[in-house]
């Protein structure tokens, strides 16, 4: 099953191993500690610089439309400050929204 780690080559991919004791995920955007951002439709393990969000009510089209916009916020992310929880909790992106403020999915796919 694939590694991800911390790299903007093989959208994060750096190996390909076997362990029953590390959790894998499924369908989810990748984001590691620059701010890179990826969409994967498959399963797949990741060391501790890789932060994993899965929502299965979002579609992959979607998906792959946030990932673009989590992109644009990469830039302010280097070795010496690096993209961790407190930024997954804190940092906003933009999306389009409907009429409600909530975020439209349909628009963004």
């Amino acid at each position: 099953m694939p590694l991800l780690t911390a790299s903007e080559l093989n959208q994060g991919v750096s190996d390909f191993i076997s362990n029953s004791e590390m959790k894998a995920y499924k369908n989810f955007i990748s984001i590691d500690m620059f701010g890179h951002a990826f969409y994967h439709n498959y399963s797949a393990y990741g060391d501790d610089n890789i932060y994993f969000f899965i929502n299965d009510n979002i579609t992959p089209k979607a998906k792959l439309f946030i990932v673009t916009c989590i992109n644009q916020n990469s830039l302010k992310y280097s070795y010496g400050n690096q993209f961790r929880q407190d930024n997954a909790d804190k940092d906003k992106i933009l999306l389009p929204v409907n009429s409600k403020g909530e975020p439209d999915y349909e628009s963004m796919e």
